[in-house]
């Protein structure tokens, strides 16, 4: 049976989780997803993938450190021949031999097992849900139970169920769906802004994903479109949403907001 490519999806939990192994795993990886999964130019297409996008995003984050990014993005090109796909690195990073990027790539470590279920569970279907490993949560193995007898499979699981229910509650954004799309559900835009013109938005788990009504706000001068992203994004806090996502007609990201920290502050990127 011939192995089924990486998805999209795939790419980018894969990317979180190296990531969340690095000294950028406190740059807002809630968004940064939001904003990989909503990019055009991270599509797998004809069993490539490009990561010049990912370097851009990353590039744009205060406390961005060139040399952070070395060990992520190579493990991610050792998993090429897993993922059944080709994997470009970006062009800041240069000219890498195979021994280079062997090498660097031993500096990075996500769990074996996190890696293991990211790939495998796109195999499995849509309703396989990922856990990155910056979550602390524990994992539910299932090696963990072979050994038990029926009642305390049966416990397990019940367990299982309460511990993944809490987790959807509080969370709910930090998990993907491999091999389909998210669920969104409507939110009124006047909910958190009358500044911003919005023709509509939708919420998944902590993030919004908002769309323009009229693109000549990307005009308006920087400072003042910051300002009303802040105030948005504080209204969105006292709904326990952290991330604002603004898209253009093309779905393509164009302003984000997230609120991350202690205390929570937010971070506002134009693109």
């Amino acid at each position: 049976m011939t192995t089924a490519r990486a998805t999209k999806n795939t790419i980018v939990e894969l990317i979180v989780l190296t990531l969340a192994q690095s000294t950028m795993k406190d740059m807002g990886l809630t968004a940064m997803r939001g904003v990989l999964q909503s990019d055009p130019r991270l599509a797998v297409l004809d069993g490539s993938v490009d990561l010049e996008c990912v370097w851009e995003l990353l590039e744009g984050q205060p406390g961005f450190e060139p040399a952070a990014t070395l060990a992520p993005f190579c493990f991610l090109k050792t998993l090429e021949p897993r993922l059944q796909i080709s994997i470009k690195l970006p062009t800041k990073l240069g000219e890498l031999s195979e021994t280079d990027i062997v090498k660097n790539a031993t500096a990075c470590r996500p769990r074996r097992e996190d890696i293991d279920r990211v790939i495998e569970g796109d195999k499995e279907g849509p309703t396989k849900r990922i856990k990155p490993a910056s979550l602390k949560a524990p994992p539910i193995r299932g090696s963990m139970t072979e050994e038990l007898t029926t009642r305390k499979k049966i416990l397990a699981g019940v367990s299982a169920a309460v511990v993944l229910a809490s987790l959807v509650i509080v969370g709910h954004s930090i998990f993907g769906e491999l091999g389909g799309e998210p669920k969104f559900t409507k939110i009124e835009p006047a909910a958190f802004t009358s500044e911003i013109p919005l023709r509509s938005a939708e919420k998944w788990g902590g993030e919004v994903h908002a769309s323009l009504a009229d693109p000549a706000w990307l005009k308006q001068p920087e400072d003042k479109r910051r300002k009303q992203l802040e105030s948005a994004m504080q209204r969105l806090a006292d709904q326990q949403l952290n991330v604002l996502i603004i898209e253009d007609d093309t779905k393509r990201p164009r302003a984000t907001a997230q609120l991350f920290g202690k205390p929570p502050k937010v971070f506002v990127r134009f693109y």
